[in-house]
């Protein structure tokens, strides 16, 4: 304190100590906000509000650029969900650090995606797709890179610190308010966490035990209008388990050469990592469509009035959506004693579909650098307890 002055006047150091300024991650940011919501029992205005710093005379500009942009752009009667394109993981440029989670990018998801959706008043919900540079296979609706179509907007010049990530988030907010999208959607990332934050039901898509799961199953409750839905076989090619802290095999990574490999089985890493990086993610599997068509028709139903599509056979944990949850499921059409024989039926031809799949993953155990036991303690033994579940309760043993 020795020098320093307030107002011309010295200042006297008393009872000083020490302060430790903790670091402030994206992890302990979200156990922050989790915090918050806990409290206030739903997001606290502070959380959604602080998602934009912007002064009245710039988000009323910003409003009339909007709304000359998009007026013939979207069809503000018809139920949208706006889907967030993402394609940062397969980027892999020169004197620059590569993506992350190629795993996670969208690929030709929405495609799949929009075909599973329910209808609402016999019309198919409809996505407009937004972040993408070219048309996307499938989704004849978008808005592309919006952001690059308002950057020219003059702010108030009170908004010195408004940044371009404030008027981003205004759109998003705006748009939803003025009733343009009713929910968003994307693979796991930071920007699809901006809509959360801003109090809009999201459907957040995940791999199961990919890192990084944890962080976001902190918001996938009620209070933060989110779904977490987590399909289990991985699209990408460079995706697979890795060694974790004390020699446990824990969760996937993607690339998988960015973390330690498995001393009992290690995948050879590609001569040519920026090729394999590159390569876009692949379809879902056909019981990871059947997880995603269920998810989507839950959070459609509570988000956006559709009718109820699927019935439980049993009560289940069902935030973050996952296989164990999907396989209890049934059309709301089979229910009744009359629909046993065909409510059976759609079970038998589902756990067929559902088999299929974990021998397919089975089979790659090497590729996915997992051992037999991992295998079995996540997939195949949850896959033979939750079958013998539904099979007693469809009252035919435990086949």
């Amino acid at each position: 304190m020795h020098g320093c002055t307030l107002d011309g006047k010295a200042i006297e150091a008393k009872n000083l100590g020490k302060y430790k300024n903790p670091i402030f991650s994206e992890n302990r940011a979200t156990k922050e906000v989790k915090k918050a919501v806990n409290k206030s029992k739903g997001l606290p205005k502070t959380v959604s509000d602080g998602m934009v710093i912007l002064q009245p005379a710039s988000k009323k500009a910003l409003g009339s650029a909007f709304e000359k942009l998009f007026r013939d752009v979207w069809d503000v009667k018809r139920p949208t969900i706006l889907a967030l394109y993402r394609k940062t993981g397969t980027v892999v440029q020169d004197n620059k650090p590569p993506g992350v989670y190629p795993e996670l990018d969208t690929g030709d998801a929405l495609r799949d995606i929009a075909s599973l959706l329910p209808e609402k008043s016999g019309k198919k919900l409809r996505i407009v797709s937004c972040g993408n540079e070219s048309k996307l296979d499938g989704i004849p609706d978008d808005i592309g890179q919006y952001w690059l179509k308002f950057k020219n907007v003059k702010l108030d010049p009170r908004d010195t610190n408004g940044s371009k990530r404030d008027v981003e988030a205004y759109f998003l907010e705006w748009t939803f308010q003025k009733g343009y999208y009713q929910m968003a959607t994307g693979f796991r990332s930071g920007p699809l966490d901006l809509f959360t934050f801003l109090g809009i039901p999201t459907v957040s898509i995940g791999l199961f035990h990919m890192v990084g799961e944890t962080r976001h199953a902190r918001l996938a409750n009620e209070q933060f209008k989110r779904l977490n839905i987590q399909y289990d076989r991985p699209r990408h090619d460079a995706t697979a388990y890795f060694q974790g802290s004390g020699g446990r095999v824990e969760e996937m990574a993607s690339p998988f050469w960015v973390q330690d490999q498995p001393s009992y089985t290690k995948r050879k890493i590609p001569t040519d990592k920026k090729k394999e990086q590159e390569t876009p993610p692949g379809d879902f599997s056909a019981f990871d469509k059947t997880i995603l068509k269920i998810g989507y028709s839950i959070a459609c139903e509570k988000y956006m009035g559709t009718a109820k599509s699927f019935e439980l056979l049993k009560s289940k944990i069902l935030n973050p959506f996952n296989s164990r949850a999907a396989r209890y499921h049934f059309p709301v059409d089979l229910v009744g004693d009359e629909k046993e024989e065909q409510r059976i039926a759609y079970f038998e031809a589902q756990r067929e579909v559902d088999r299929n799949d974990l021998v397919t993953m089975g089979n790659n155990k090497d590729h996915y650098q997992q051992s037999e036991g991992v295998f079995e303690k996540r997939y195949e033994t949850p896959w033979i307890d939750d079958w013998k579940d539904i099979y007693t309760e469809l009252g035919l043993g435990d086949s």
